[in-house]
Protein backbone atom coordinates (compact mmCIF):
# COMPACT_ATOMS: atom_id res chain seq x y z
CA UNK A 1 0.00 0.00 0.00
CA UNK A 2 1.00 3.42 -0.88
CA UNK A 3 -0.62 5.89 0.82
CA UNK A 4 1.58 9.37 -0.73
CA UNK A 5 0.41 7.55 -4.14
CA UNK A 6 -3.26 6.89 -3.38
CA UNK A 7 -2.50 2.87 -5.03
CA UNK A 8 -2.75 -0.36 -3.51
CA UNK A 9 -1.17 -3.64 -4.90
CA UNK A 10 -2.36 -7.28 -4.48
CA UNK A 11 -0.87 -10.48 -5.41
CA UNK A 12 -3.95 -11.77 -7.57
CA UNK A 13 -4.75 -12.76 -11.04
CA UNK A 14 -6.59 -10.71 -13.02
CA UNK A 15 -8.70 -13.39 -13.59
CA UNK A 16 -8.86 -13.90 -9.95
CA UNK A 17 -10.18 -9.98 -9.03
CA UNK A 18 -12.82 -9.98 -11.85
CA UNK A 19 -14.15 -13.66 -10.31
CA UNK A 20 -14.65 -11.87 -7.12
CA UNK A 21 -16.00 -8.43 -8.16
CA UNK A 22 -18.66 -10.54 -10.26
CA UNK A 23 -19.44 -12.77 -7.18
CA UNK A 24 -19.62 -9.73 -4.64
CA UNK A 25 -22.82 -8.47 -3.77
CA UNK A 26 -23.60 -4.86 -2.53
CA UNK A 27 -25.38 -5.21 0.71
CA UNK A 28 -28.49 -3.37 1.67
CA UNK A 29 -28.25 -0.18 4.17
CA UNK A 30 -29.22 -1.76 7.61
CA UNK A 31 -31.60 1.16 8.36
CA UNK A 32 -33.89 2.86 4.94
CA UNK A 33 -36.60 4.90 6.83
CA UNK A 34 -36.51 6.85 10.74
CA UNK A 35 -33.78 8.42 12.71
CA UNK A 36 -31.24 6.24 11.22
CA UNK A 37 -31.59 6.58 7.87
CA UNK A 38 -32.23 10.40 8.49
CA UNK A 39 -28.60 10.85 10.21
CA UNK A 40 -27.37 8.47 7.29
CA UNK A 41 -28.43 10.73 4.76
CA UNK A 42 -27.80 14.08 6.31
CA UNK A 43 -24.45 13.68 8.49
CA UNK A 44 -21.21 15.17 7.32
CA UNK A 45 -18.24 12.61 7.53
CA UNK A 46 -16.38 12.59 10.09
CA UNK A 47 -13.14 14.53 8.68
CA UNK A 48 -15.89 17.03 8.30
CA UNK A 49 -16.51 16.95 12.21
CA UNK A 50 -19.89 14.55 11.79
CA UNK A 51 -22.03 17.30 12.00
CA UNK A 52 -25.65 17.28 11.04
CA UNK A 53 -26.53 19.04 7.76
CA UNK A 54 -29.49 21.05 6.89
Amino acid sequence: MDVEAGSLDVALADGEIAERLAACTPRRAPCESGVFARYRACVASASEGAVLRP
